[in-house]
């Protein structure tokens, strides 16, 4: 199944993506941590080698460390290793090297529309 939809990206794309778009709470702090990580943060974007070097970071810590160190809540905390590793695929598989974090979700797009 995951070949299909990567294969389906590709496809329809017809080349590789120039960036991801990634909202929603995991992404948001992921943009606020790398903010305590990285040497030079960029609010609202992350390259696929801050993600690693985010994944570092956070693969050395435990969760209560994590909860301690980003004021994260225990629901956030045991996962957010977890999805680092998952956007490192998919951006792998998808030759993207580039998230662009805008900061809002579907809610917030959903409420702009309806104005």
């Amino acid at each position: 199944e995951i070949q299909t939809f990567f294969a389906e990206i590709r496809r329809v794309h017809g080349q590789k993506p120039d960036f991801a778009v990634g909202t929603g709470g995991t992404f948001d702090t992921l943009n606020f941590i790398q903010k305590s990580i990285l040497p030079n943060p960029k609010d609202g974007i992350l390259s696929l080698e801050d993600l690693k070097l985010l994944g570092l970071a956070l693969a050395g810590t435990t969760t209560r460390q994590r909860q301690e160190n980003w004021d994260l809540k225990p629901d956030r905390a045991d996962v957010i290793l977890i999805a680092v590793r998952m956007i490192e695929f998919i951006l792998d598989k998808t030759q993207t090297n580039i998230i662009k974090i805008p900061g809002v979700g579907l809610k917030e797009g959903l409420i702009w529309s309806l104005r």
